[in-house]
């Protein structure tokens, strides 16, 4: 089963992205994205629902 997710930029706490995935996986996930808030590639830090 999957999980849904939103991934919230580390600097401006804007939530930008949503995605999924498997329930398994321990760790949260951390991606470089890109934040039009800040216009830039930020961390973009998993936060569930």
């Amino acid at each position: 089963m999957r999980l849904e997710l939103t991934l919230q930029c580390d600097e401006c706490k804007e939530q930008n992205y949503r995605t999924s995935r498997n329930r398994d996986g321990v760790e949260k996930i951390n991606i470089k994205k890109y934040c039009s808030r800040c216009r830039t590639r930020t961390l973009h830090k998993e936060k569930r629902k």
